[in-house]
């Protein structure tokens, strides 16, 4: 959070609240502009019905994985994998 130099203006001093709740409202608030946000991707862009996945703000942890496999991944879990038209991937029981 950025800190406000009261040097130049003293007087603000006495009308800014504490820095510790400040510090604590700026991280609510922005969790919960990050809810929202999330809330509004999810009804403006519904996920579609195969993918389970639900809409995030940060990366999936394999995204630190090389490209590749991090589009196989991808593709899994969206369910477009080139994968699926091997038939051991189809049948459990294969």
């Amino acid at each position: 959070m950025p800190t406000i130099n009261t040097d130049l203006v003293p007087e603000l001093s006495a009308l800014l609240p504490p820095p510790s709740l400040m510090t604590r409202t700026y991280s609510v608030l922005k969790k919960r502009v990050m809810e929202a946000r999330i809330e509004h991707w999810s009804q403006r862009f519904p996920p579609l019905a195969y993918y389970y996945h639900s809409p995030a703000i940060h990366p999936p942890p394999f995204m630190g994985l090389n490209k590749f496999t991090a589009g196989q991944i991808h593709q899994m879990r969206a369910r477009k994998s080139y994968l699926a038209a091997h038939p051991s991937w189809r049948a459990p029981e294969a």
